[in-house]
């Protein structure tokens, strides 16, 4: 948990800001402290957080010698600039460095001290320790500012940005002080400027200059200076009057947030509450919110306490936060955009914002049928619109008269799709509308079974009113599981659900109901309880609505595969959609594509309200009339509203980013231990959701994407009036949780940027109150025997023999920890039993600092980067390993990288000569006219690439080529031809077999690609005298169908097997860049490096984006996840050719050179690489000769530093003889 916003009764604490460097920053704030100081004498404090630099010119140090009253400390200093890496290992991470402040500053107030102020580094976006803006790492303690503006020629426009930088991130900026310069003047424009804004300006004369020699004289001349400088600001300026200011408006900011409750109770009238009984103590008054918190005010606080505390915030405030609270990013798109436009109205108009998004929408979604994009502002309209849709389309193909006929629609029951009258129709009767004078239920709801962990098994659970028809409960070994839904199409209940829907579906149209459209919510209803459908279930009912058109009416037959078939399809993701489940859509989880689709929420990142409804052509097509008045006639006066627009783009590109770079990727691996291939995670800890479903209180749990949902038992048989949840939900607010409930269920919330660290702590909470244990003092109490349990958070132990740590399910033993539930002894034990936690990645270092001299206050150094004990034991390896796990594999990837290379190049002195690399030369000797439908490749006949087709090349063409190549220095040629396989090409086959053999008389190693081959081909390629092939599994299994259709993964396995068996060397890596994730590029390597033998080589390819095929428009991949995956690959494959392949091209020769390092030793080399480009002989020999490499010998293999016990062989050949088996081969072979 971080600490609250740093505000106290008895301590006003100001953050000193300078508008550039050097603009006088600690000369205003020995001024302001002398004048503190004089007020209330040795009771004031001046914290530096971080400083750089000599100590003896230290900012701490000058407060000290001309404010000797001041209380001064420095929390992280930093000497002489060291390198990139260095840095990164000593830098406190930036939660750290807030926490140090507010517990310095906390620790002042409890020593009585009545003023302080915090001076940061530099200007306002001078980077922190880990590159990040200063004007963001310190935003959550919320600290006034005190602004040193620029007096300098240019210094108005850098105050007035450092000022506005300030404001849009949401600092209260108290003061503004300046050096006077009577040339310049800027103090006079600046008078007038904040004034405006009612912020004070306070200039005062500049300080002596400093003495051009710095001898002891001169210091001393200096420093008498400097003390007469002081007191002549004192008594010429109204410094005094600044200090009274400041005074008023902290006390004015005090009795805001003391009011705030009772006003509100008086003014303001709460949706979804019932004001009778309520009282002005019932309302949270939230100060600032911040990425997953609030910052909610304590009225009981005393007068040393801290009176803000950061309370999580579970309901993600209503489902909207996307990007956490007070993102900076949002919050300067939104300000460009009201900038640029305001409002401006929409009708048979456009702006960029609103074209942008819409254009994004269609694109990224994945649904072929939705063509259209409607505007408006929140869920709830964006249904009536999505109804009015549905319903014109519906009734103009059937030719109903809506006017005569009542047209209903099919819906779940539970559902909910918002407050205005027109969707409150299209649910069942309920708290929510049965009271609404207008509401005319106009639908049928079918019951449905629902998902939900019990006692740790994943079931289905049917209603009993439903088990004659869709039979008995299901139990699943997983989440993914249920999720299979081509496995259980197949099944018993596929069946009977089917049978069921279509058979209900007669049995009302018999009676005379007329549909026009079906409405779900996908997987979870989300407003009516937090109910969680099966996924067949919703999937039948849409199937069985589609495949059965004439239950509605008679109409001629869908023109097309997208077009609408029985009824509308309208999903209602507005709460479901856009990652909130982990998915971009959630109808995708039920492979649905929705004729028309709602979203909302977290369209915006939490920002601003917008809504669209995205629909087909088709749907487009009903209102198209000569009559004006058979027009969607739906909109409000701020339809795609310029900068909801605009930040929803925004909004949507960041997370599309997060999920291509893998930021969910460990929560997929939390999950993926127990799942199956369908990719189902979520946010929440899968083990301690586990451990939750055994709680004696829980009836069911479910997590699922960034939602946890509990539901509680409920003798009175529940409902959104049930008040079964409360006393939990009172306990998660004491807790500082802050999270919706309906009815008998609590449901968390977290936003999709959650960071688990933030999760684990409220689940804990969470988990002592519903399994039966009660915080309290520093001690962990059994509500079933009250035995006490003591704590000791400075040493702390798991007691899992007390009775009380021990839960129901598996015994896992939890720490009583002291009542602050700030020790890091204690959390980091907790953590570890709540989750398996990765640390969250640090910014990219844009600043290079000196070495900590760490103060008392950082003595430990939480940060110290530690190894993995995998890493550990791979880097002291000797021989190869086939049996790695993707856990181990996926933990030495995220080590930091500093630390990977390293290591990876300790991995490959020890199997390679550093020095040796490889250069192979890639012929095409047959271009183009490939059946496949690689996504990536330009030589698919698929794709409009430009690249015309061609015939196999003759022998002494390519022969020539390798005679050339050889001459330039390679020493090993590789032919690919663009085939699928190699069936029927026996001519083929016979003039590649005489290529192989002319190459191999060269004295040259000869590699192929040829597509699959069978095992008798895979011999005559051999006998020919055929190194090594090239089959490449270019990605891991689970992301290869978004790449590749027209071949599968294990038929590519299968030629593997082929090669190998055949006794040709494997050559099989893949390509980085297609848009997966981390978790992906894991899976690959964990693939390769469990093949019962190691691959000889391992090429690693960056996309070369060819336009024209469905890849061409992506961005190369960022060096440093290169960089981490040949690092990977060398560790996990010690012994195995590490190749740089496609796209080295685009590096530069250090990044190269990084690579090389980094235990990559082949690359391609030559005129071209197939179609792409290459780095050419000349090249290369170059920048060989300036960084001290050499080519490798043809058939040079790396000599295996493995005891002849351990590994049974030699594990590679000497120089200029080819072995019988390469050195990965015959180590492999013995591991």
């Amino acid at each position: 948990m971080p600490p609250g916003a740093a505000l106290w009764r008895s301590l006003r604490a100001h953050q000193v800001y300078g508008a550039n460097t050097d603009v006088g920053k600690t000369i205003a704030s020995t001024v302001l402290c002398r004048a503190l100081d004089r007020r209330d004498r040795h009771r004031v404090g001046f914290l530096k957080p971080v400083a750089t630099g000599p100590l003896d010119e230290a900012d701490d140090r000058h407060i000290e010698r001309f404010a000797p009253g001041v209380r001064t400390q420095c929390l992280f200093r930093f000497g002489e600039p060291v390198s990139p890496h260095m840095a990164a290992q000593q830098a406190p991470p930036d939660d750290e460095v807030r926490s140090a402040v507010h517990r310095t500053l906390a620790s002042w107030a409890a020593a009585g001290l009545r003023h302080a102020l915090v001076e940061t580094a530099g200007g306002v976006h001078s980077p922190g320790p880990n590159g990040n803006s200063q004007a963001d790492l310190y935003r959550p303690l919320r600290l006034p500012v005190v602004l040193v503006a620029d007096a300098r020629l240019g210094g108005i426009s850098a105050s007035i940005a450092a000022f506005e930088s300030l404001l849009v991130r949401g600092y209260d900026v108290h003061s503004v002080l300046l050096f006077q310069d009577d040339y310049y003047r800027n103090h006079e424009y600046l008078q007038a400027f904040f004034q405006k804004r009612q912020i004070p300006l306070l200039a005062f004369p500049r300080p002596p200059a400093r003495p051009a020699v710095a001898d002891a004289s001169a210091r001393a001349r200096d420093e008498e200076a400097m003390f007469a400088y002081y007191d002549d600001v004192a008594r010429r300026s109204d410094v005094e009057g600044l200090v009274e200011t400041l005074a008023t408006k902290s006390a004015e900011r005090l009795e805001q947030l003391e009011s705030m409750a009772r006003r509100a109770h008086e003014a303001i009238w709460y949706p979804f509450t019932q004001h009778q009984g309520m009282e002005a103590k019932d309302i949270t008054v939230i100060e600032s919110a911040h990425d997953d918190y609030f910052q909610t005010f304590r009225a009981d606080a005393g007068p040393e306490d801290s009176l803000l505390q950061s309370t999580f915030d579970g309901s993600a405030s209503w489902w909207t936060q996307g990007l956490g609270h007070g993102n900076p990013d949002l919050s300067l798109t939104a300000a460009y955009a009201a900038g640029r436009y305001g409002h401006v109205m929409f009708a048979g108009a456009v702006h960029e914002p609103a074209l942008a998004l819409a254009e994004l929408l269609i694109s990224s979604l994945g649904n072929p049928r939705l063509r259209k994009v409607f505007y408006s502002d929140n869920g709830s309209t964006g249904m009536e619109v999505a109804v009015k849709m549905g319903l014109r389309a519906a009734c103009s193909r059937y030719g109903w008269d809506a006017s005569r006929d009542e047209i209903k629609i099919l819906g779940l029951k539970g559902s909910y799709h918002g407050d205005t009258i027109g969707v409150m129709d299209c649910s069942e009767p309920s708290t929510y509308n049965k009271k609404v004078e207008w509401y005319r239920g106009r639908g049928f709801w079918f019951d449905f079974p629902q998902v939900k962990m019990v006692q740790g098994i994943w079931r289905v659970e049917v209603p009993d009113s439903l088990r004659e028809e869709l039979g008995p409960d299901l139990e699943f070994s997983s989440l993914d599981a249920i999720f299979d839904l081509d496995e259980r199409q197949a099944s018993d209940a596929a069946r009977w659900y089917r049978a069921y829907i279509k058979r209900t579906l007669q049995e009302l149209v018999q009676k005379g109901y007329k549909f026009g459209a079906l409405i779900m919510e996908p997987v979870i209803l989300g407003a009516g309880g937090m109910l969680f459908a099966d996924p067949l279930f919703q999937q039948s009912l849409a199937l069985v609505v589609r495949e059965n058109p004439q239950l509605f009416g008679d109409a001629p037959a869908p023109s097309s595969p997208t077009s609408w078939s029985g009824l509308p399809v309208i999903c209602d993701e507005v709460f479901t959609g856009l990652y909130r489940l982990g998915r971009r859509t959630s109808s995708s989880f039920l492979g649905l594509d929705p004729d028309i689709s709602v979203h909302a929420k977290l369209l915006t990142g939490g920002l601003v309200p917008l809504c669209t409804t995205l629909a087909s052509n088709e749907i487009f097509a009903a209102f198209s009339s000569p009559e004006k008045s058979d027009a969607l006639l739906h909109g409000h006066s701020y339809t795609a509203h310029a900068v909801g627009c605009k930040v929803a783009e925004t909004s949507l590109r960041t997370m599309m980013e997060m999920e291509r770079d893998g930021f969910w990727d460990a929560c997929r691996k939390d999950w993926s231990a127990s799942q199956g291939s369908n990719g189902i995670w979520s946010s929440w800890s899968q083990d301690l959701v586990r451990e939750l479903s055994f709680a004696p209180s829980v009836e069911g749990v479910f997590a699922l994407g960034s939602v946890l949902s509990i539901t509680l038992r409920d003798q009175t048989g529940g409902g959104y009036t049930s008040t079964a949840a409360k006393g939990l939900q009172q306990k998660l607010s004491e807790g500082l949780l802050s999270c919706g409930y309906e009815s008998h269920c609590t449901e968390l919330r977290c936003q999709p940027a959650a960071h688990r660290d933030h999760l684990t702590m409220d689940l804990i909470e969470l988990y002592f109150y519903a399994s039966g244990r009660v915080r309290s003092s520093g001690s962990e109490v059994s509500k079933q025997n009250q035995k006490s349990i003591s704590s000791d958070s400075d040493n702390p132990s798991p007691r899992s023999g007390d009775p009380s740590y021990t839960t129901p399910a598996s015994g896992i033993s939890f720490l009583s920890i002291d009542e602050t539930w700030s020790r890091p002894q204690s959390l980091q034990l907790l953590y570890t039993m709540a989750l398996p936690l990765t640390s969250v990645a640090r910014s990219v270092l844009r600043r290079c600092y000196g070495t900590v001299q760490a103060s008392t206050a950082t003595a430990s150094a939480p940060w110290t980067s530690r190894i993995p004990p995998v890493l550990q034991d791979a880097t002291a390896a000797r021989a190869p390993r086939t049996n790695w796990t993707r856990e181990e594999i996926q933990q030495i990837y995220d080590t930091p990288l500093s630390e990977l290379t390293h290591a990876a190049a300790t991995v490959h002195r020890r199997f390679h000569d550093p020095a040796a690399i490889q250069m192979c030369t890639l012929m095409n000797i047959k271009t183009g006219g490939c059946s496949e439908d690689c996504s990536y490749c330009a030589q698919s006949s698929r794709y409009n690439t430009g690249l015309k087709p061609t015939k196999l090349s003759p022998v002494d063409e390519v022969l020539a080529a390798a005679r050339i190549a050889k001459q330039n220095g390679s020493t090993r040629f590789c032919m690919g031809a663009a085939w699928r396989d190699m069936r029927g090409r026996k001519t083929s086959l016979r003039n590649i077999k005489e290529m192989v053999a002319g190459v191999r008389a060269m004295g040259m190693e000869v590699c192929v690609t040829l597509g699959m081959i069978d095992d008798a081909q895979a011999k005559e390629l051999k006998d020919a005298g055929l190194t090594a092939y090239n089959h490449n599994l270019d990605t891991s299994r689970e992301f290869y169908p978004s790449i590749i259709t027209s071949r599968t993964y294990d038929e590519r396995l299968q030629t593997l097997r082929h090669v190998r068996d055949a006794g040709i060397n494997v050559c099989s890596g893949g390509i980085v860049g297609l848009g997966e994730a981390d978790s992906d590029r894991v899976g690959l390597l964990h693939t390769v490096a469990t093949l019962p033998q190691h691959p000889e080589s391992f090429p690693v390819n960056a996309l070369v984006p060819i336009k024209g095929t469905p890849l061409g428009d992506r961005k190369m991949i960022p060096f440093d996840r290169l960089l981490r995956m040949i690092a990977t690959a060398r560790i996990v494959l010690p012994a195995t050719i590490v190749r740089l392949a496609a796209g080295r091209v685009n590096l530069t020769e250090e990044q190269q050179v990084a690579c090389f390092m980094a235990g990559a030793n082949a690359v391609f080399t030559g005129e071209k690489m197939l179609t792409t480009d290459c780095n050419g002989w000349d090249q290369d020999h170059a920048m060989f000769q300036r960084w001290g490499f050499y080519p490798m010998k043809s058939f040079e293999r790396p000599v295996v530093q493995a005891e002849t016990e351990t590994a049974g062989a030699s594990a590679g050949a000497s120089a200029g003889t080819e072995p019988a088996s390469t050195g990965a081969e015959a180590a492999a072979a013995a591991s």
